[in-house]
């Protein structure tokens, strides 16, 4: 499910502010009473951000964020928020109320990516002239067969955003749902960069983050320390900042409150952000290069090369923005079928390829009457040129 606790107070509550704390994965300074939302954003000094946006806000491009809805009453998301769509019970008709009353994890997860800033006491995101598209699920969707997520998958899908947001925390033991795989799937397939959470449960990375295309992120700490309780293994592309994460959360208009917060779905959301930023610094480089550009300029850390903690490295958004990176003619991360979608988690490897060939022939049939067809051919000529040297 998405994974959210309780909160905390750990800060000062004045000027309409207050900032409260979650329980945290990975290690992080403490926050003290004076502390303001600038300055408890240490991921923005980490990305040179002041630098970043001379370059690239993101501006013209759409980041659909599958969430709990967004409060686009927020002072900081206010302007940012699109008309969205709201998929199952109490879900709200256009996603831009943020259903989950406990955490408000989609309004987080927006404000990290397009919060619109305006001094020391608000919300700075990494793009935040880019928009937001909410999708709502509902609070607790769980990514282990929750309709209204795969409705809410292809919808947005439907809409053609550039980049597409899952900080799903779902549960990397389970069998994934088959229909929810192949929805994600379809968005790589769509050219929508696909960032995913890899989880927090110390496992396998997540099954959702699994699919062929989809940029898996881990979440470090200020030392770039990854924790044992999130997510490891070889599907990891990236890792970003996602300790102590300062985010808005939903307390209406009026009684505005930023919370931090720790685990891998803050850290897909900056690299969302980070995303949205390519994209609009290269507007003609279609999401497989966006994503090759992304890995191939990340810090490596770790063992080198790729690895089951970092995948290629921590994000690099000055570096993403400037460097000299080749294009390429296919994702990095892989390109996802229907078949390769439900193959990316074991639990359900064993699917039989049933691609259709355009004839309503599985591929594996053709490819038999294929290779029966040759070997008949071979056969005759052989006979053809046996026969022949028998009459010479």
């Amino acid at each position: 499910m998405i994974m959210r606790h309780r909160f905390r107070h750990v800060a000062r509550g004045t000027a309409a502010l207050t900032v409260v704390a979650l329980s945290t994965l990975v290690a992080a300074p403490a926050a003290h009473a004076n502390d303001n939302v600038r300055e408890l954003s240490w991921h923005l000094d980490t990305f040179k951000i002041n630098q970043v946006h001379r370059i690239s806000q993101g501006a013209g491009v759409v980041v659909a964020v599958i969430d709990s809805g967004v409060n686009a009453n927020h002072r900081d998301l206010r302007g940012q928020v699109l008309p969205g769509k709201g998929f199952g019970t109490g879900a709200g008709p256009d996603g831009r109320t943020d259903v989950d009353a406990e955490g408000s994890h989609g309004t987080s997860m927006a404000s990290i990516i397009a919060g619109k800033g305006g001094g020391p006491d608000h919300m700075l995101g990494i793009a935040p002239k880019a928009k937001i598209l909410p999708a709502n699920a509902g609070a607790g969707s769980n990514g282990q067969g929750s309709q209204a997520l795969v409705q809410a998958i292809r919808w947005a899908t439907e809409q053609k955003p550039g980049v597409m947001n899952l900080s799903l925390g779902t549960d990397a033991t389970g069998t994934p749902d088959p229909e929810l795989l192949d929805a994600i799937a379809d968005a790589v397939r769509n050219d929508i960069v696909v960032v995913a959470s890899a989880g927090n449960s110390g496992a396998d990375v997540a099954a959702t983050a699994k699919v062929p295309g989809v940029i898996a992120v881990n979440a470090v700490d200020p030392d770039n320390e990854v924790s044992p309780l999130t997510n490891h293994g070889p599907s990891l592309a990236i890792a970003a900042p996602g300790a102590n994460i300062t985010v808005a959360v939903n307390r209406g208009a009026t009684n505005y409150a930023y919370v931090t917060d720790a685990a891998t779905s803050p850290a897909a959301a900056m690299v969302s952000g980070v995303a949205a930023l390519v994209r609009a610094r290269y507007p003609d480089l279609d999401a497989a290069n966006v994503v090759n550009r992304l890995l191939k300029t990340a810090t490596d850390r770790g063992p080198k090369g790729r690895d089951e903690s970092y995948g290629y490295g921590v994000v690099n958004p000055l570096g993403a923005l400037t460097a000299d990176v080749a294009t390429v003619d296919h994702n990095p991360l892989g390109t996802p079928t229907a078949a390769t979608a439900l193959a990316s988690d074991p639990a359900i490897a064993e699917v039989p390829d049933r691609a259709d060939t355009g004839n309503g022939f599985p591929t594996l049939v053709v490819a038999i009457v294929i290779a029966a067809v040759v070997i008949l051919v071979l056969a005759f000529g052989v006979a053809v040129l046996v026969r022949g040297r028998s009459r010479t």
